[in-house]
């Protein structure tokens, strides 16, 4: 479902439950925000969904059933991963251009590096591959952990976490230019399964959240030289299936199954995510959400080409909460 601050969305999948999702990140600074969640559920079906207007941009049935799903950083590429070990890449026509062959087994989850050069994947043989896409070819493949890896990070184009099985996170430092991956150190403070993680980089360093299927959630922080310190261990009484920081530092989001996503935020103080009982809910279901597929991402972004005068000054501007784009037109002209 979809939660904004006047209502909540809920689609209904007909009994399939959706395994992964990810907003797309936009397609260039100008336009730092998209109305595009792609999922992916349990049925196969991989599914675009245009937000705004509860309907679906794009929808199409896998071969294999997928657990892990990623948008490149330029909103470029969407990389798919699933049971059989294989990584598929689809271009923003949403054409498959590329398949490989990583793993023998379940890839639990992928994360592109910020420069989109590399992908690296979690799966069920203890393994993490590093993927570079600009030479198609696998990089690295890192093994440091003693059970299945559930979840991978890219903190910055240099240094990655993976978390597993074993009741471990290892946070690794890559260097491109002779291929190698260094274990700096394994966080251990947590037991369960090291199943979701989050990080919110700061000025210096950064923060970076575990959370484990014991319902434990720890706040490690990273300082600018990558020595690592645990900040608080929080204890909740379910397990954790996925976190993510507001995008301005508000708090820090996470949920569990069947139960209200909470929030923790200024002060340590864990709430509701959300006030449900204030918000009108609507339902969607799939077939009324089908337009039709465009064959491309780009259809659905609402920002049309603007024509401007060759003028020395500022001529647009975004509002700060990234909702009002300004343009200064020639009133004489009729430019924009």
């Amino acid at each position: 479902m979809i939660v904004d601050p006047e209502k909540i969305t809920r689609f209904d999948l007909g009994g399939a439950n959706i395994i992964d999702l990810n907003w797309h990140p936009g397609l260039s600074a100008e336009l730092p925000q998209t109305n595009l969640l792609a999922t992916v559920c349990s049925d196969n079906a991989l599914v675009i969904w245009d937000v705004p207007t509860a309907s679906i941009a794009h929808l199409q049935y896998l071969e294999a059933t997928t657990r892990a799903i990623a948008w490149s950083p330029n909103g470029q590429y969407l990389a798919v991963g699933n049971d059989l070990g294989v990584v598929q890449l689809y271009d923003n026509q949403l054409t498959l251009i590329l398949e490989e062959d990583l793993h023998n087994d379940y890839i639990r989850a992928l994360s592109w590096s910020p420069n989109g050069r590399y992908l690296a994947t979690a799966n069920d043989d203890r393994s993490t591959v590093i993927f570079d896409m600009s030479q198609k070819t696998i990089a690295a493949q890192l093994t440091g952990h003693e059970d299945w890896v559930r979840e991978v990070l890219w903190l910055d184009n240099t240094h990655l976490v993976t978390g597993a099985d074993d009741a471990s996170t290892i946070l690794w430092e890559w260097n491109a230019s002779t291929a190698e991956a260094e274990q700096i150190r394994k966080l251990e403070r947590i037991d369960g399964y090291h199943q979701t993680m989050a990080y919110m980089p700061q000025s210096r360093g950064g923060v970076l959240a575990i959370g484990s299927s014991s319902g434990k959630l720890a706040l490690w922080d990273i300082e600018a030289n990558w020595q690592v310190r645990l900040d608080t261990i929080f204890e909740t009484s379910d397990p954790l299936n996925g976190m993510d920081w507001h995008p301005r530092g508000n708090g820090l989001t996470f949920n569990a199954y069947d139960v209200v996503p909470k929030n923790l935020g200024w002060g340590n103080v864990i709430a509701p995510a959300y006030d449900g009982p204030n918000k009108s809910v609507r339902t969607v279901t799939v077939s009324d959400a089908v337009l039709g597929a465009s064959g491309s991402i780009t259809d659905y972004f609402y920002l049309p080409e603007l024509e401007v005068e060759p003028y020395w000054f500022d001529q647009i501007t975004w509002s700060a909460d990234e909702r009002w784009l300004a343009v200064i037109q020639n009133a004489e002209t009729g430019k924009r």
